[in-house]
């Protein structure tokens, strides 16, 4: 995946996830999910999520456009995340 952050200005974040656990000792934010970024630097991102986050995050991807878009992603080849990132495209014809 590909995490950008305004306060990174320009710069991509080649990522991807780490994990999903409980977090017992939260009992507000119980859900912690976990990122990893390798590119350009090498940060561990934890997501700490509340019940109200779940439902948000539910909600938004219960919309038809969403589900399409999911399913069709879902049967793709992964893309090169340093092609992405680097907004070159593929040089199959080259």
């Amino acid at each position: 995946m590909l995490v950008q952050s305004t306060g990174l200005g320009k710069t991509v974040l080649i990522s991807e996830f780490a994990g999903l656990e409980v977090n017992e000792e939260n009992k507000e934010f119980g859900l912690n999910m976990k990122i990893e970024a390798t590119e350009p630097v090498h940060w561990y991102i934890t997501c700490q999520l509340s019940g109200e986050d779940i439902r948000t995050a539910i909600k938004m991807a219960l919309k038809p456009g969403i589900i399409l878009k999911v399913l069709k992603m879902a049967f793709q080849k992964s893309p090169s995340a340093k092609v992405q990132a680097a907004g070159t495209e593929s040089r199959k014809n080259a």
